[in-house]
Order: C-alpha cells, then sequence, then structure tokens
C-alpha cells in the first residue's frame, strides 16, 4: 500500500506543466481540450473566402457586361447601315439616337433590329430642305421639308380610300408653328393685320398660360390668323428661301395628310396596332402620354422627318370642310374658297384621348374665326418647277429651328 502511495506521487511530480487557457465565461480551460466556439482567426478565414468568391463573382460579372457591350456595338452598327441603305433620313438620326442607348441598356437591341427591318421595307426617301437664308435666331424662321414625287396616289384606310393627284411640287414645314415664330410676326413692324373675330373665352395666344413657352406651338390663334401669319412670312422671306416659290399658306387636306403619312399611304395609324403605350409617346404627344403640351420636334419624326403630324395640337387647314371624306377633290391642291365658312382641322392634340382621335384619317371642322388651345398651324410651300430629291440644302449657320 505504501509502495503505491509512492508511485502516484512521483508521477504527479513528474509530470509537465500545461498552460492553461480563459474561455469566454472566464473559466480556465486547458490549451490541450478541444474548443467548442469558433475563433477569431476562423471568422476572418471565413470572411477572406467569401471575399474572394465575391471578387470572382463580379469580375465574371464584368466579363459578361464587357461581351453584352460589344454585342450591342454589333447591333448598333448593323442598324446604322440597314437604315443608311433604306436611304432613310430620320431613320440614320433615329439610329444615332438609338445607339447611345443601346450601350446603356443592351436589351434595345431586339427593338432597334425591328426599326431598322422596317426601314429597309420603307420607300427610299433623301429629302431636300429649305431654309431661308440669312435667318437670325430672333426671327425664328420654319424650315421646310420638300415631299417626294407622287403623281396619282390612294390615302386612306380601305373603308375610306381616296385617290388624289399631286401635280405640283411642294413642302412643308418641318414643325407647327411656334409661339416665337408667331411673335416675330407679331411683333414685326411690317404686320398689317389685326386680329377681330370670335374666341372661347379666355383663349388669348399672349396669355402667359398659352405662351409661356417659347418652344411650344403657336395655339389659340384662328385660321384667318394662321393665313395672317402665312401672308407675311411669304411677303418678307419666300425670295430667301433658295427656290422659285408659287404660294406659301394653310396646307391642303390632301397635302397635309400625305406628308403626314411620310410614306404609309394606307396605314391607318403612325404605328402598329398593337404598339405599347411607352413606344406610341415616343411618337406623339397625347392624352394617355405624360404631361400636356410639349415643344415642337420633343417626339420622334416621321417617315418624311416632319414632327408632331399627329399629337401636340391639331392644325388648321386652307381646305373647307366637307363632311363626307369621299367628296374630297382628287386635285390635292384644293384651293380654300374665300367664302367657306369651316376649315378642316386635322392630327389630334395632346388632349386627344382615343386612338380613332389620333388616326390618319381622323378629320374635323370648325369655324375658321374660332381661337381654341387645342389648334394650331403650320405651313406648306408650293414650289414652281421641281426640286430634285436627296439633294439637301444647305443649312446657314444663323438658320432657325
Amino acid at each position: 500500500m505504501r509502495w503505491g502511495l509512492s508511485l502516484l506521487l512521483a508521477l504527479v511530480i513528474v509530470a509537465p506543466s500545461r498552460p492553461v487557457r480563459t474561455t469566454a465565461n472566464g473559466a480556465n480551460m486547458p490549451s490541450w481540450v478541444p474548443a467548442l466556439l469558433p475563433t477569431k482567426e476562423g471568422e476572418l478565414q471565413a470572411q477572406l473566402l467569401q471575399t474572394s468568391a465575391d471578387i470572382k463573382t463580379l469580375k465574371d460579372s464584368l466579363s459578361a457586361k464587357e461581351v453584352q457591350l460589344q454585342e450591342a456595338r454589333v447591333h448598333v452598327q448593323e442598324a446604322q447601315r440597314n437604315a443608311l441603305d433604306a436611304g432613310q433620313r430620320a431613320m440614320r438620326l433615329q439610329a444615332e439616337l438609338d445607339a447611345v442607348r443601346l450601350l446603356v441598356d443592351p436589351k434595345q437591341a431586339a427593338a432597334m433590329e425591328q426599326r431598322a427591318a422596317e426601314a429597309k421595307n420603307q420607300p427610299v426617301y433623301d429629302l431636300a430642305e429649305l431654309y431661308v437664308s440669312g435667318c437670325t435666331s430672333k426671327e425664328a424662321c420654319p424650315t421646310f421639308i420638300v415631299i417626294p414625287r407622287v403623281g396619282t396616289v390612294t390615302l386612306g384606310s380601305d373603308r375610306e380610300a381616296i385617290s388624289v393627284s399631286f401635280r405640283h411640287r411642294f413642302a412643308m414645314a418641318r414643325t407647327e408653328v411656334t409661339v416665337a415664330q408667331w411673335r416675330a410676326f407679331w411683333n414685326a413692324p411690317d404686320r398689317d393685320y389685326q386680329p377681330t373675330g370670335m374666341t372661347i373665352d379666355p383663349c388669348r395666344w399672349d396669355d402667359p398660360a398659352m405662351s409661356g413657352d417659347e418652344t411650344a406651338p403657336i395655339r389659340c390663334v384662328s385660321a384667318v390668323d394662321a393665313e395672317a401669319y402665312a401672308r407675311w412670312f411669304a411677303k418678307r422671306y419666300a425670295n430667301r428661301l433658295g427656290v422659285k416659290v408659287e404660294s406659301i399658306g394653310l396646307p391642303s387636306e390632301a397635302e397635309w395628310e400625305l406628308s403626314a403619312r411620310g410614306g404609309l399611304y394606307t396605314e391607318p395609324y403612325l404605328w402598329k396596332k398593337d404598339l405599347p403605350l411607352p413606344e406610341r409617346c415616343l411618337q406623339s404627344q397625347f392624352g394617355k402620354c405624360s404631361g400636356g403640351i410639349r415643344s415642337v420636334a420633343g417626339r420622334r419624326p416621321n417617315g418624311y422627318g416632319l414632327y408632331d403630324m399627329i399629337g401636340n395640337v391639331n392644325e388648321w387647314l386652307a381646305s373647307p370642310w366637307r363632311e363626307n371624306r369621299a367628296a374630297i377633290p382628287s386635285d390635292a391642291r384644293d384651293v380654300f374658297s374665300p367664302t367657306a365658312s369651316m376649315r378642316v382641322v386635322r392630327g389630334g392634340s395632346y388632349a386627344s384621348m382615343t386612338d380613332d382621335g389620333l388616326s390618319l384619317i381622323a378629320r374635323s371642322g370648325s369655324v375658321k374665326q374660332r381661337r381654341d388651345p387645342y389648334i394650331g398651324f403650320r405651313l406648306v410651300v408650293r414650289l414652281v418647277g421641281t426640286v430634285d430629291a436627296g439633294t439637301p440644302a444647305a443649312k446657314p449657320a444663323s438658320a432657325g429651328a
């Protein structure tokens, strides 16, 4: 028994001492006892591994984005080439705009491809533009697009088609007459016109609510007012357009519809039937789009490079009102009768809420002295002789919009 106790005591004396560590709760625990909680070092190692994985994911994502951008550039180049092959001035400009959008959002490539394909299927128009030589920014002169020769053409839908003969050349104003352009007329020392006649109270063009934006279309002007502007413009600028001018005035109904269609002779709308609202609002400003009236040329042009032929404001025309569309004369000139009390109004406005009101065949008539917040106008220049399409005039450095 004594020998056993001595051996046990000897083992205790010779056993090496072991360090101890303090646990999170303050208790002493030998270091050779396995730790049950993760150490700080382990946590850092786990974070490092996760960060490395995140960096790899980010690199992969950036590589994918670069591939998408490269694909977008290819789409842009192809779309621009298609538009160029089609000879579509408006489509070429649109391709340049879409190029920027595509590089930001490659998902738009499919829509761009569709528009480019549609451009290739449309007629080729490379149109001459007419500018007022030496026009200053203060004068704010309109510019005009020479509409291509068409001869006799069928306009309208299958249900309401009409055959019209165009024996003359004409150029349509790119935009509706703006507040700035009207103000230049109103303040001109050679204005010899004083408005009279009926109005819709309180519709006055000089009301800040109507004319606060100089780039918006003028409204609250009657057909009689618009014709006075046309006479003044012709007297002052006809000999500065670089072509022989026969007359300047409001468009006839046939001239307006041919121009509004931009090459789409029998389509009911500027857009396809099922085109989503956001896409339609890129082409026209009407009641279902955000906001009210907008600056001219704030939406996409049509196939001829004309803006706001549909939407923004209705437009006064020279033609007398005929309730039956079939009664529109076959001669596109359709010179108005001074005795006609009502004129044609076309194009729809920023307040139009239905597709019918924005149709290319939608039409209405109004008393020519009426001044309305939803009606404006644009000019047409009828030409003597011919102007070759495909030879755009050089734009003077000081030319207005």
